[in-house]
């Protein structure tokens, strides 16, 4: 079992490095964002920020990146709008004691927005149904290895009618997992 999250300085550090699967690109500095050696034009970006609560600054395009970046930020891809328009289901999912809770949507837009908007919850059974048929193998065998291994931690995705990330083969982007 891997020690609990716990600040959101102690997760972006962990986000990074690769802790806790599938994600976009992220850069935990301006420097080394400057010095990707892939090309960086046609990208879409966002500043977030080490400090919980703090605002996001989302669809930046390369030249904004570094006029609005301070030291209280970390820079992550956004995820092409291409992939963007196969969104599935996003949401927020933990284990209680009387078994997985689910908040999710199916709106194709921002999760704020997305979750606010259309958010339902589900419970136990139909938690698990929904997840099964949405995620796939791959990325639903890593969602339960996140929940086994930050028990009383609530973690944060998006599934894509496609494969999308870092990692190869799975339709599943992990944004957050946080102790709740």
């Amino acid at each position: 079992m891997k020690p609990p999250v716990n600040s959101k300085y102690d997760f972006v550090q962990r986000f990074i490095a690769g802790e806790f699967g599938n994600r976009t690109p992220v850069w935990p500095d301006l420097a080394t964002f400057l010095r990707e050696p892939t090309p960086l034009l046609d990208r879409e970006f966002c500043l977030r920020s080490f400090t919980f609560g703090a605002p996001t600054k989302y669809n930046l395009d390369l030249l904004e990146v570094p006029t609005l970046w301070t030291p209280d930020h970390y820079i992550s891809e956004m995820v092409p709008r291409r992939i963007e328009q196969y969104i599935f289901l996003q949401g927020e999912v933990c284990r209680l004691y009387s078994g997985l809770h689910l908040w999710f949507s199916l709106l194709p837009m921002p999760m704020k927005l997305a979750l606010e908007q259309g958010g339902r919850g589900a419970d136990c059974t139909a938690a698990k149904i929904i997840l099964e048929t949405a995620l796939d193998a791959s990325s639903l065998e890593w969602l339960y290895h996140l929940l086994d291994t930050y028990p009383d931690h609530v973690v944060e995705f998006s599934a894509y009618r496609c494969q999308y990330g870092m990692v190869p083969n799975m339709n599943t982007l992990f944004w957050e997992v946080r102790n709740y």
